[in-house]
């Protein structure tokens, strides 16, 4: 069995998801801190917070993550759906890692080994930085760039020169 709650503070548990936006991730830190789960697995880019989430929960007890899972709120529920493209991955190097996925593998997630999440997420936010701005800059957004042969060529470029420069 298991129960979604908005705080880890008092509840007892074997593990606890941090599944939050990348920019509400440190704020969720303390609450993860503070519970006795043996277990903290992030499912989020921390965007640079990974020093301060490993201090603040403990380097033994935390497993880095990304969902394959997408959604939102609709109509007062919580919709949900696996993004084929993306595997949920996890890290595979922490104390933690075995338990982690297969506490994934459970829910019926497909799950992928990541030896270097560091890089895995220095990566996605190449990824993520080149699709937000490629959209972000027309107002026709998405529909925009999946209707221009040169603005999508233009995002292709702009992502190519991120992987370069991490390389």
């Amino acid at each position: 069995p298991c129960d979604v709650v908005a705080t880890a503070t008092d509840v007892a548990a074997d593990a606890v998801l941090l599944a939050v936006r990348g920019e509400q991730f440190v704020s969720v830190l303390d609450q993860a801190a503070v519970s006795s789960a043996p277990l903290v697995i992030s499912l989020t880019n921390p965007l640079g917070a990974m020093g301060r989430a490993a201090e603040v929960i403990g380097a033994g007890r935390l497993v880095w993550g990304f969902s394959g899972l997408g959604g939102g709120p609709r109509d007062g529920v919580v919709h949900a759906h696996v993004v084929r493209q993306q595997l949920t991955v996890v890290q595979s190097d922490a104390p933690g890692s075995v338990a982690a996925r297969h506490l994934l593998e459970a829910t019926g997630l497909p799950v992928d080994n990541e030896p270097h999440m560091t890089d895995w997420f220095a990566t996605h936010n190449v990824f993520i930085a080149g699709m937000a701005a490629a959209i972000l800059a027309h107002p026709d957004g998405a529909a925009h760039v999946a209707g221009s042969r040169a603005e999508a060529a233009r995002l292709v470029t702009a992502m190519r020169e991120g992987f370069d420069v991490l390389e």
